[in-house]
């Protein structure tokens, strides 16, 4: 029977971490090995784990529970976990999040009917309870379904994805430490690219809880610019050392790096922009973006064209929009 590892990173959720573990504990799906990587919580996230686990005798003897030496973020307690397994497939999983019952037990028989490295499923979005029900539709060929994560078509999570462990390990892909906003897409892109065999089921299996203070798209402080930064940087070498000749798959990689561009060009510090990284990004990779916005798509192609008065000009129109709109909101609320 093929053995499961579920890893969960643990910070500041205590609010949540009781269904989201009751949902993993409830499985129907009997052989797992459940992690929970302790980064440091400051909060009794850990604590109600423990006492949950009283009322799952059966599965004591399956979790695992790790503390980190000090706070290390999650890049850094999803890849202890990916050290600390000995499953056949393993999930990663968000720890204010929750899962249906049944969903181990279903991709597990995808995986083994179809012999897949990579099965994905639906998810819902919750928010303001009411659940939405989103379809990853992947393409079924790895390639191709490398292209959709980088030009913004499908979710890059780990959460609505069982990977064969073995991935990991004969590729030598890693999380790095440090790297934590897209630190899924860091590892996906490359799964996917040595998957031979991927697998989807058309059911909403995962449900990503939207809470309050949840990063707000059309902001990027410091330090999601220096991650993303970092990525482009990681994506570049990888290409470079597979010797990734296919074009399209190079204009995904464009459109990907346009996208975070165009977001540093407007929202960010545009002082800390490495120009290095963008090398090969024109026009076209602007204009012909799937989907970005817009406004971003303007910001992209006047740089390509040399207007920075005019690019500059929309960033202070926009800041200055968004600085009248939270004084509003603020006398609104009171």
């Amino acid at each position: 029977m093929i053995k499961v590892s579920v890893i969960i990173p643990v910070y500041g959720v205590e609010q949540y971490i009781e269904k989201c573990a009751r949902s993993i504990f409830e499985q129907s799906y009997s052989n797992l090995e459940i992690l929970f990587i302790n980064d440091c919580t400051l909060d009794n996230s850990i604590q109600i784990v423990q006492q949950l686990l009283v009322k799952y005798p059966a599965r004591k003897n399956q979790v695992k529970i790790f503390t980190q030496d000090k706070n290390r973020g999650v890049a850094a307690a999803r890849q202890k976990g990916m050290e600390s397994i000995s499953g056949d497939y393993c999930i990663q999983l968000d720890s204010d999040d929750y899962i249906a019952p049944t969903m181990i037990e279903e991709l597990v028989q995808a995986a083994e009917k179809e012999n897949a490295d990579v099965v994905m499923c639906d998810y819902y979005l919750v928010s303001n309870n009411t659940e939405t029900h989103v379809y990853t539709n992947p393409d079924l060929n790895p390639i191709n379904c490398v292209k959709q994560f980088l030009r913004g078509k499908l979710h890059a999570a780990l959460w609505n994805k069982l990977v064969r462990v073995r991935l990991y390990r004969d590729h030598h892909i890693q999380f790095t430490e440090g790297l934590n906003m897209r630190e899924d897409l860091g590892v996906m892109y490359r799964l996917l690219y040595f998957a031979k065999k991927i697998a989807y089921i058309s059911k909403p299996f995962y449900y990503y809880v939207v809470r309050a203070g949840s990063i707000s798209f059309g902001i990027m402080n410091e330090k999601q610019q220096r991650n993303a930064q970092q990525l482009i940087e990681q994506m570049n070498n990888f290409f470079i050392d597979e010797s990734i000749q296919d074009q399209d798959l190079l204009d995904a990689l464009f459109h990907f790096k346009a996208q975070i561009k165009s977001t540093i060009l407007l929202y960010g510090n545009t002082r800390e922009l490495r120009e290095d990284l963008y090398k090969g990004v024109s026009f076209y990779h602007y204009y012909s973006h799937p989907k970005i916005i817009l406004l971003l798509k303007a910001i992209g192609m006047l740089s390509c064209m040399g207007f920075i008065p005019l690019v500059n000009g929309f960033r202070r129109m926009y800041h200055s929009l968004s600085k009248l709109k939270r004084k509003l909101r603020k006398r609104c609320n009171h």
